[in-house]
């Protein structure tokens, strides 16, 4: 095994499909090309992002034209190859339902109209209080809220 002294020679023994240069690369460029990888796709499974990127890296490094570095089209490889895997991963999953909606909003919606019923009782008289509860859903114009409202809010 002999070490590569450039980035052009590195990627012209890729493009020969020399095992020597696949090691060097992994071992030289592997913690940057993870890192890439990590910030572009968080919360996917890095580790096979990596492989793919080097994998197209290992399979286009005769399309590297070694006018640049070869350090930043094989980071630029693991870029795209982590930004693929999030729009591949966006159309796969679902949104989210309201299981996920309840997890980012820190309350179930039980939770969130009975915290509605208890603010529209306590700003407005009970014969208003329907109103004030309509108002809410609908962005109707409020009634004059009562002094106690102000109180009623910081629950």
């Amino acid at each position: 095994m002999h070490p590569y002294q450039t980035e052009q020679a590195l990627a012209a023994a890729l493009a020969r499909r020399q095992e020597d240069a696949a090691e060097q690369l992994v071992r030289e460029y592997g913690g940057l090309l993870n890192a890439v990888v990590r910030r572009h796709a968080p919360g996917l499974d890095a580790d096979d992002i990596l492989a793919d990127a080097l994998l197209a890296i290992w399979q286009n490094a005769g399309r590297f034209d070694g006018q640049h570095s070869f350090r930043a089209w094989a980071a630029a490889v693991a870029r795209y190859r982590a930004i693929d895997a999030v729009r591949r991963a966006a159309r796969t999953r679902p949104a989210g339902g309201a299981q996920e909606m309840e997890r980012l909003a820190g309350h179930t919606a039980d939770e969130f109209l009975r915290w509605s019923w208890k603010i529209c009782s306590a700003a407005c008289p009970p014969r208003t209080a329907p109103f004030c509860w309509a108002g809410i859903f609908t962005a109707a114009p409020r009634p004059n809220w009562p002094p106690r409202a102000a109180s009623a809010w910081a629950l």
